[in-house]
């Protein structure tokens, strides 16, 4: 039951026998006071000017049993809730007369001298000039006649004639008989070469007996046999994949009927065994049609995210990997798309192109996961809770069939750490000890004021971290209280949601929010839902059911949307270099579009 009063004056009279204690929680959420008595608790927040409640703003007191003696009052704990409201302002008082006009003052010192004044018109231009002659107009004045090419002939005097040839010289001396060049060939001592070989030896035979001595070799060299080979191994055929297998072993082969080549493990990489055709594939042949218009911002209904890279066997194919989509009425993944439901245009070209789902195939998404961790003051009560959600998500993921890294940032007014990604999220793993060690004021960072620094941590991860080729990003964030943003009275950050989404995210990240459904909210500040919403990502309450900051993160489509991703490879027509991939989809009559600048 809320009780509204008028509050006449500045005073607040407490409940005999409780003694009140007032703070300010340093991670966010307000000024507060807190009365506590053991058995017995209240809380006092501050009703801003506006509030429907109070026109002037007034305190709202809520009063209850601190059952679980964690000398807090907690929202199942409240009993009751009265709201004192401040009175409206007194009348303006009468302005009082003016006073008497005071005495001239002294007059001033001269000014500076002013700026010169503006330089005057230019004069008129005067006439041109006659135009003077050529050397080829001179020499006709003067009365020669003909061409240029005359003028310039009579330039040269006329050629002398010949002259007599000269008597030949006498026959010079011959010359003294060159040093022979000798190769001596031996067998190769076994020092150089163990299983055989020769030894070559060069030189100038200076004494002329057709033998080199020690001071005439000038080259030494040697020529050894190999050791034998050890005997070869039969092909092992694996048949027709959609791409190559892991763990391969040397000579395993197979073919690809998307690339219609069959290729050859040689220990280290496969070779080509066999090309299917030559020149273009049908199913990768330019179709001729125009650039689709582009669907402005405000209207892209559909919002996911993607990652290109060239194929790691056919360098002149690109792959697109493309997060799941997600239906913004029911929360969960589109299935079964096809080539209709998309377009690709690379560098303003319309491409053919070819495209899988991954769960319906052998091919793997990558995905590299990054958890953003709110750990100011503030997470006391929902921090372990947080912890948990992460360490039972993890073991969650390692019962998927997902190619999966992560990474995490803890985070207050700034970034507090970070650690880049790991493969391993086992229960014995570096990023899940680095999880336990988290708490509220995590190394000291309480957090200055109510809301936090929700995105330096994301641009941070973003900039900083070592994300594989062809991964899709994903983020999750969990704080219990609304984000600073540019603008909001405070220095915390340069971003705001927009900014980040457009100048990091947009299509190439996907943020998950784990947040309050109504945060603290001050002036300029932004709700940690709106990342979710401009990314393609989904939010959950992070008090929940509990209120304990526990999520059941597996309910968040965030490993469906991954397995639930499609792959789109097409057959680039350009160098290497920079490029723009851009990916055009409709899907139930929603648009949408992500475009990818790359280098490949």
């Amino acid at each position: 039951m809320v009780k509204v009063r008028k509050l006449w004056g500045l005073a607040l009279v407490a409940t005999v026998y409780m003694f009140i204690l007032v703070g300010c929680d340093s991670g966010g959420g307000g000024s507060e006071s807190i009365v506590s008595n053991y058995s017995s608790a209240a809380k006092a927040s501050i009703i801003p000017v506006g509030d429907a409640r109070c026109s002037n703003g007034g305190i709202l007191v809520e009063t209850g049993v601190d059952e679980d003696g964690s000398g807090l009052l907690d929202v199942s704990e409240i009993d009751n809730a009265e709201v004192v409201c401040n009175g409206t302002d007194g009348l303006v008082g009468t302005d009082g007369l003016n006073g008497a006009d005071g005495a001239d003052g002294l007059n001033g010192a001269d000014g500076a001298d002013g700026a010169d004044g503006a330089d005057g018109l230019n004069g008129t231009d005067g006439l041109n000039g006659t135009d003077g002659f050529s050397a080829y107009e001179i020499w006709l004045n003067a009365g020669n006649v003909g061409s240029e090419s005359d003028f310039l002939a009579s330039l040269r005097g006329a050629d002398g004639a010949d002259g007599t040839d000269g008597a030949d010289g006498a026959d010079g001396a011959d010359g003294a008989d060159g040093i022979t060049s000798l190769i001596e060939l031996y067998d190769a001592p076994v020092s150089f070469c163990p299983y055989g070989g020769v030894e070559i030896n060069v030189g100038l035979d200076f004494d002329r007996d057709l033998s080199l001595s020690e001071v005439e070799l000038n080259q030494e060299k040697y020529v050894c046999n190999g050791h034998d080979g050890v005997d070869g191994k039969s092909i092992t055929w694996l048949g027709e994949l959609p791409e190559s297998p892991g763990a391969p072993v040397i000579n395993d082969a197979y073919y690809n009927k998307l690339l219609n080549k069959s290729f050859i493990w040689n220990g280290l990489s496969w070779d080509v065994l066999v090309a299917g055709f030559t020149g273009m594939d049908p199913e990768f042949e330019d179709p001729l049609e125009e650039e689709p218009a582009l669907i402005p911002v405000e209207n892209r209904e559909l919002i996911t995210s993607g990652s290109v890279a060239r194929d790691a066997d056919d360098p002149s194919l690109i792959n697109i990997n493309i997060s799941g989509f997600i239906d913004p009425d029911t929360g969960l993944p589109y299935e079964d798309l096809t080539k209709s439901n998309f377009v690709v245009v690379e560098d303003g070209i319309v491409q053919g192109f070819v495209v899988e789902k991954i769960s319906e195939s052998i091919v793997t998404s990558r995905a590299d996961i990054t958890f953003i961790v709110d750990t100011t003051g503030s997470m006391g009560g929902t921090i372990d809770g947080v912890k948990d959600s992460i360490v039972n998500f993890l073991a969650y993921l390692e019962t998927q069939s997902l190619d999966v890294q992560v990474g995490g940032v803890a985070y207050a007014d700034a970034v507090v750490e970070g650690v880049d990604f790991s493969a391993d999220t086992s229960a014995t793993g570096s990023f899940n000890a680095w999880v336990d060690g988290l708490s509220s004021s995590y190394m000291g960072y309480s957090g200055g004021d109510g809301p936090e620094n929700g995105l330096d941590p994301i641009a941070y991860a973003m900039d900083n971290f070592t994300y594989r080729a062809g991964a899709q990003k994903l983020f999750v964030l969990l704080t219990d209280i609304s984000l600073h943003q540019t603008g909001d009275g405070t220095s915390y950050t340069t971003w705001t949601v927009d900014s980040l989404v457009s100048d990091k995210l947009a299509g190439v990240a996907t943020v998950h929010v784990v947040s309050p459904d109504s945060p603290y909210m001050s002036t300029g500040t932004a709700d940690a839902k709106d990342l979710a919403t401009k990314t393609g990502g989904s939010w959950v309450d992070i008090y929940g059911t509990s209120g304990s900051g526990y999520v059941d993160l597996s309910t968040l489509p965030i490993a469906t949307t991954i397995a639930a991703g499609y792959r789109i490879t097409f057959m680039t027509d350009y160098t290497e270099g920079d490029h723009t991939v851009r990916v055009v989809y409709t899907v139930d009559v929603k648009d949408g579009e992500f475009t990818l600048s790359t280098t490949y």
